[in-house]
Formats: structure tokens, sequence, C-alpha cells
């Protein structure tokens, strides 16, 4: 299967590329035609790369002129450029990000799924609507934040403007397992899904996700999507638990070291 994979009409990829935004929001964002430029301090490579939501029909010179601008944007952030090649990505830009020698890292997928009402009960305890100390220590660990990497994170979410709640569930009188969600329409994203190490397989992630879920569904919410990696094979299998399938691949481009 192509890294590019895609099985919407662009239109429908443009939308969820759009949710994607607004739902991971990055501390800064430069509009460059069809180009949206992220910036959050390094904090997650989705928040943190060139994307584009079509294209521009640029000569070649103007093609290299706006990747030009696009880099020294990060230069400035004093941060290596990364290109999140998506469907919408146009064959003249990817030719030109190989010509530069760019590297293609961590190849990702978007699933895709209605939003059903799940059997576990909604167990709204679990639930708040911003991210508590507990919740943020706790997908820290998970996922290896430095204590200065936390702080940035704080602040993306924290300029979250829709609707968003946050799950977290303890094992053994801890918390153990978080997730978040953030609905966009009749869009639910799912994000941060994570339990530590001596917690897993005890069920944790399907009550987060649970609680979500039903949170979503009195949003108003009617599908259910998500980013994983494409060699994340146990989350996948997750997930489609949920009744989701990819829909569409994306992957990243890294500029060479200066």
């Amino acid at each position: 299967m192509s890294t590019l994979f895609n099985t919407l009409p662009s239109d429908r990829v443009r939308r969820l590329e759009q949710a994607g935004f607004n739902s991971w929001p990055a501390l800064s964002t430069v509009l460059d035609g069809p180009w949206v430029i992220r910036l959050a301090a390094g904090v997650t490579k989705r928040a943190n790369s060139i994307n584009t939501l079509g294209a521009e029909n640029d000569s070649p010179a103007d093609l290299r002129q706006r990747l030009d601008r696009a880099c020294s944007t990060f230069h400035r952030q004093g941060l290596p450029p990364v290109f999140r090649a998506s469907p919408l990505t146009d064959a003249a830009t990817l030719a030109e990000l190989g010509r530069r020698g760019w590297t293609e890292r961590d190849p990702s997928l978007l699933m895709l799924g209605p939003l059903t009402t799940p059997e576990t009960p909604a167990g709204p305890d679990l639930l708040s609507d911003h991210p508590t100390a507990d919740w943020l220590a706790t997908f820290a660990r998970i996922d290896g934040l430095p204590p200065q990497d936390r702080c940035t994170l704080k602040s993306m979410v924290r300029r979250l403007a829709l609707p968003c709640a946050y799950a977290c569930a303890a094992h053994d009188g801890q918390p153990a397992s978080v997730a978040m969600a953030v609905v966009d329409g009749p869009l639910m994203g799912l994000f941060c899904v994570g339990t530590v190490p001596e917690a897993r397989r005890q069920g944790l992630s399907q009550r987060v996700l649970s609680a979500l879920r039903h949170w979503g569904l009195e949003q108003g919410a009617s599908q259910l999507w998500l980013h994983v990696s494409a060699t994340n094979t146990g989350a996948q299998t997750l997930y489609r638990g949920l009744g989701m399938t990819p829909a569409y691949g994306y992957t990243y481009f890294v500029a060479p070291a200066a």
C-alpha cells in the first residue's frame, strides 16, 4: 500500500485535514497560499510541520521560493524544517523534496469510522473539560515528554476553541490511562491515547475511549477519526474494534542537516 493512499474524495480529505489543524493547535501558524506552516516549539511533528490543503499550480521557480520561505520560518524558530505530505500534496512538491534530499519518516494513517454508542457505561467521572495535573503527568510519562515540553503541550491544548474533553482512568489508585477528544462539527478526533506499561491489558483504554465516545455523541458528533502510526498494529487493532478503518495515509519529510 502506498504511503499516501487515499479512499476519500479530495474535499473530504481537506475537511479532515482542517479538523486536524483545529483539534491539535500549534502555537503559531503561517499561511502561504495553500500551505499551512505550523509551529509549536518542536512538540510533535503534526504541530511543527509544513502542510498543504491543495495544489497552487506554482511554476518550478515559485515552488522553490515557497519551500525556501517555509524553511526560513522554521530556521528562525530554531527548528528543523519538516514537511507533512498527505494525499493533497501535489507531485511537483514531492519531487522537489526528493531533489533536495529530504528524508521520509514516520508513515502514518488517518483512521475513520462512525461514532456509535459504546456498550460500556459512560463513566462521566473519568472526564474533565481541561487537562488536569494527573492527566498531563500521565500522558507525559507515557510519551516521554521532558518538563519543558509538558509546558508547551499545556499551552497548545489551552488554545483549543472547540469542545474538548480529557479522560483519565486509574489503576491501583494511580492515574494510568489517558485520552482526549475534540469535536469539530460532526467530527470527533481522538488524541493522546495511552496507558502506562504496568497497567496495560486491563481494559483501561477501552474505558477512557468509551467515556469520550459517550461525550462526543452528546456533543452531536457522528464520525470518529484519529491519527496512528502505520507501524503500530496493536493500536490499529484497538481502533478497528471501534469500527474504524484506514481512510488515507500521510508521511513526514525531514530536511537534511545543514
